[in-house]
């Protein structure tokens, strides 16, 4: 697999979060604009990279993925976002990615836990044929491999005045 890198970054005041949603998909299920409105900032990237190559018949690599976001309200929201993936790749026909994600957000300027939330999930993918482990930057990335058959697996948990623990959910042949 090659490096594979991604950046989202908006700065300004929108009627509505499209913008933001068009840049980044994943971006909606973790930022909560006030009033529902987009004005501030945000700058995200990820990157995707083996660290060690020998073709197809063992390759094993590293992702990263970090992003921030300011926004003027009221309240004044600010968050941030972090990530990790491992991949691999064996005997030319078998591949898997592992992936964590982890975001918090606070609303207001108070040092209270008042307007706090935070979240994540982690998942697992495999598959059989001429995959690209590199490139499975999500669950619906994994399965959008042409030529390679997929499953997967997840979950998530998030905090917001209380813990919601999503049930695992597991989904294949892809």
């Amino acid at each position: 697999d090659d490096i594979q890198m991604k950046v989202a970054f908006l700065a300004g005041r929108t009627c509505n979060t499209d913008v933001l949603v068009s840049l980044d998909p994943q971006a909606a299920e973790f930022i909560t604009p006030p009033n529902g409105l987009f004005n501030g900032v945000y700058a995200r990237g990820s990157a995707s990279f083996p660290v060690w190559s020998n073709g197809c018949f063992l390759t094993i690599g590293v992702g990263a993925d970090a992003g921030a976001w300011l926004l003027v309200g009221p309240p004044f929201t600010t968050g941030g976002l972090v990530g990790g993936a491992v991949f691999g790749q064996g005997l030319c026909i078998a591949s898997v990615r592992g992936q964590m994600l982890v975001h918090a957000e606070k609303q207001g300027l108070d040092l209270s836990t008042d307007g706090l939330s935070f979240g994540g999930e982690a998942w697992v993918a495999a598959g059989t044929g001429f995959c690209s482990p590199g490139s499975w930057t999500s669950r619906a990335r994994s399965r959008k491999d042409d030529w390679c058959g997929t499953g997967d697996a997840g979950m998530g948990a998030t905090y917001d005045d209380g813990w919601h623990v999503e049930s695992p959910s597991v989904s294949a042949i892809h």
